[in-house]
Protein backbone atom coordinates (compact mmCIF):
# COMPACT_ATOMS: atom_id res chain seq x y z
CA UNK A 1 0.00 0.00 0.00
CA UNK A 2 1.38 3.48 -0.66
CA UNK A 3 1.04 6.43 1.43
CA UNK A 4 -1.89 7.94 -0.32
CA UNK A 5 -3.37 4.36 0.62
CA UNK A 6 -2.45 4.32 4.32
CA UNK A 7 -3.29 7.94 4.96
CA UNK A 8 -7.01 6.54 3.41
CA UNK A 9 -7.12 4.58 5.85
CA UNK A 10 -6.21 6.29 8.44
CA UNK A 11 -9.08 8.48 7.49
CA UNK A 12 -11.34 5.87 7.80
CA UNK A 13 -10.07 4.59 11.15
CA UNK A 14 -10.13 8.16 12.31
CA UNK A 15 -13.93 8.08 11.57
CA UNK A 16 -14.35 5.26 13.19
CA UNK A 17 -13.41 6.86 16.53
CA UNK A 18 -15.48 9.83 15.98
CA UNK A 19 -18.70 8.54 14.40
CA UNK A 20 -18.71 5.61 17.18
CA UNK A 21 -20.07 8.06 19.54
CA UNK A 22 -22.80 9.71 16.82
CA UNK A 23 -24.31 6.61 15.80
CA UNK A 24 -27.55 5.39 17.97
CA UNK A 25 -27.15 1.94 16.68
CA UNK A 26 -24.07 -0.07 16.04
CA UNK A 27 -24.88 -1.82 12.80
CA UNK A 28 -25.55 1.73 11.47
CA UNK A 29 -21.97 2.32 12.48
CA UNK A 30 -20.60 -0.97 11.18
CA UNK A 31 -22.70 -0.58 7.92
CA UNK A 32 -20.87 2.97 7.04
CA UNK A 33 -17.56 1.51 8.14
CA UNK A 34 -17.75 -1.87 5.83
CA UNK A 35 -18.76 0.07 3.16
CA UNK A 36 -16.22 2.69 2.71
CA UNK A 37 -13.29 -0.40 3.76
CA UNK A 38 -14.31 -2.34 1.11
CA UNK A 39 -14.48 0.02 -1.86
CA UNK A 40 -10.64 1.45 -0.26
CA UNK A 41 -9.64 -2.18 -0.36
CA UNK A 42 -11.31 -2.47 -3.97
CA UNK A 43 -9.17 1.18 -4.91
CA UNK A 44 -5.52 -0.39 -3.59
CA UNK A 45 -6.10 -3.37 -5.90
CA UNK A 46 -4.04 -3.81 -8.66
CA UNK A 47 -6.29 -6.77 -10.81
CA UNK A 48 -9.75 -4.27 -9.65
CA UNK A 49 -8.64 -2.11 -12.06
CA UNK A 50 -12.51 -2.42 -13.79
CA UNK A 51 -14.38 -1.41 -10.48
CA UNK A 52 -11.29 1.23 -9.91
CA UNK A 53 -12.45 2.71 -13.23
CA UNK A 54 -15.90 2.83 -13.14
CA UNK A 55 -18.56 5.18 -12.84
CA UNK A 56 -19.33 3.39 -8.89
CA UNK A 57 -15.75 4.91 -7.40
CA UNK A 58 -16.66 8.38 -9.00
CA UNK A 59 -19.79 8.39 -7.69
CA UNK A 60 -18.52 7.06 -3.90
CA UNK A 61 -15.45 9.25 -3.28
CA UNK A 62 -17.94 12.46 -4.78
CA UNK A 63 -20.58 11.88 -2.40
CA UNK A 64 -17.98 10.75 0.62
CA UNK A 65 -15.57 14.04 0.06
CA UNK A 66 -18.90 16.26 0.07
CA UNK A 67 -20.17 14.49 2.77
CA UNK A 68 -16.70 14.49 5.06
CA UNK A 69 -15.68 18.44 4.48
CA UNK A 70 -19.74 19.36 5.30
CA UNK A 71 -19.55 17.09 8.56
CA UNK A 72 -15.89 18.14 9.89
CA UNK A 73 -16.67 21.80 9.18
CA UNK A 74 -19.89 21.48 11.13
CA UNK A 75 -17.78 19.30 14.06
CA UNK A 76 -15.14 21.89 13.95
CA UNK A 77 -16.92 25.21 14.59
CA UNK A 78 -19.42 23.24 17.05
CA UNK A 79 -16.50 22.53 19.13
CA UNK A 80 -16.54 26.79 19.23
CA UNK A 81 -20.46 26.94 19.38
CA UNK A 82 -20.31 28.86 15.89
CA UNK A 83 -21.84 26.57 13.64
CA UNK A 84 -24.09 28.64 11.47
CA UNK A 85 -27.25 27.64 10.90
CA UNK A 86 -26.78 27.55 6.99
CA UNK A 87 -23.44 24.54 7.80
CA UNK A 88 -26.00 23.48 10.27
CA UNK A 89 -28.72 22.61 7.58
CA UNK A 90 -26.19 20.93 5.04
CA UNK A 91 -24.83 18.67 7.51
CA UNK A 92 -28.17 17.37 8.01
CA UNK A 93 -29.77 18.23 4.08
CA UNK A 94 -27.10 16.94 1.98
CA UNK A 95 -27.72 13.22 2.78
CA UNK A 96 -30.92 13.42 1.31
CA UNK A 97 -29.37 13.34 -2.60
CA UNK A 98 -25.49 12.41 -1.02
CA UNK A 99 -26.31 9.21 1.09
CA UNK A 100 -28.17 7.45 -1.88
CA UNK A 101 -25.65 8.63 -3.96
CA UNK A 102 -22.41 6.99 -2.26
CA UNK A 103 -24.67 3.70 -1.70
CA UNK A 104 -24.60 3.31 -5.49
CA UNK A 105 -21.35 4.12 -5.91
CA UNK A 106 -20.70 1.41 -3.23
CA UNK A 107 -23.00 -0.95 -4.58
CA UNK A 108 -21.66 -0.44 -8.39
CA UNK A 109 -18.24 -0.55 -7.31
CA UNK A 110 -18.97 -4.10 -5.50
CA UNK A 111 -20.62 -5.63 -7.88
CA UNK A 112 -17.60 -4.86 -10.72
CA UNK A 113 -15.28 -6.47 -8.34
CA UNK A 114 -17.05 -9.05 -7.81
CA UNK A 115 -17.40 -9.87 -11.75
CA UNK A 116 -13.40 -9.38 -11.40
CA UNK A 117 -12.57 -11.70 -9.07
CA UNK A 118 -15.34 -14.34 -9.57
CA UNK A 119 -13.14 -16.49 -11.83
CA UNK A 120 -11.24 -19.08 -9.53
CA UNK A 121 -7.44 -18.17 -10.46
CA UNK A 122 -8.35 -14.97 -9.21
CA UNK A 123 -10.92 -15.65 -6.60
CA UNK A 124 -7.67 -17.51 -4.96
CA UNK A 125 -5.91 -14.32 -4.68
CA UNK A 126 -8.23 -13.05 -1.72
CA UNK A 127 -9.47 -15.93 -0.14
CA UNK A 128 -7.76 -18.21 2.56
CA UNK A 129 -8.02 -21.76 1.00
CA UNK A 130 -8.41 -25.12 2.91
CA UNK A 131 -6.36 -26.92 4.62
CA UNK A 132 -4.24 -24.89 6.10
CA UNK A 133 -3.16 -24.53 9.70
CA UNK A 134 -5.90 -22.64 11.10
CA UNK A 135 -8.22 -24.57 9.31
CA UNK A 136 -10.40 -21.55 8.57
CA UNK A 137 -11.51 -20.64 5.39
CA UNK A 138 -12.85 -17.11 3.47
CA UNK A 139 -13.90 -16.95 0.37
CA UNK A 140 -13.61 -13.10 -0.91
CA UNK A 141 -16.54 -13.32 -3.15
CA UNK A 142 -19.18 -14.50 -1.29
CA UNK A 143 -18.11 -12.18 1.88
CA UNK A 144 -19.29 -9.54 -0.52
CA UNK A 145 -22.10 -10.97 -1.33
CA UNK A 146 -23.34 -10.97 2.28
CA UNK A 147 -22.10 -7.05 2.10
CA UNK A 148 -24.69 -6.87 -0.74
CA UNK A 149 -27.30 -8.84 1.20
CA UNK A 150 -26.09 -5.94 4.18
CA UNK A 151 -27.31 -3.24 1.80
CA UNK A 152 -30.75 -4.07 2.44
CA UNK A 153 -30.65 -2.39 5.99
CA UNK A 154 -30.07 0.95 3.99
CA UNK A 155 -33.49 2.38 4.26
CA UNK A 156 -33.99 1.73 8.05
CA UNK A 157 -30.38 3.75 8.06
CA UNK A 158 -31.91 6.64 5.69
CA UNK A 159 -35.18 6.84 7.65
CA UNK A 160 -32.77 6.69 11.03
CA UNK A 161 -31.12 10.19 8.80
CA UNK A 162 -34.34 11.77 8.51
CA UNK A 163 -35.06 11.33 12.28
CA UNK A 164 -31.51 12.88 13.25
CA UNK A 165 -32.37 15.70 10.76
CA UNK A 166 -36.31 16.04 12.25
CA UNK A 167 -34.32 16.57 15.89
CA UNK A 168 -31.62 19.23 15.06
CA UNK A 169 -33.63 21.19 12.44
CA UNK A 170 -36.85 21.18 14.39
CA UNK A 171 -36.17 20.51 18.40
CA UNK A 172 -40.12 21.22 18.65
CA UNK A 173 -41.19 18.13 16.31
CA UNK A 174 -38.42 15.36 17.44
CA UNK A 175 -41.20 14.51 19.83
CA UNK A 176 -43.21 13.58 17.09
CA UNK A 177 -42.27 10.05 14.73
CA UNK A 178 -41.08 10.11 11.43
CA UNK A 179 -42.00 7.25 9.42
Amino acid sequence: MTITDNAVLIEVLSKTSVTINLYASVIIFVFGVVGNTLNIFVLTQRTLRSAQHSIGILLAVTAWSITEIIRYGYYALNLFQTSPQLLTWCRYSFFIVLYPLGVTGELVTIVKAMRTIYPESVRNRYSILLPNKLNFGFDYFYFLVVVLLAYTYFPTMFKHMFTQRAKTLNPSSSSKKVN
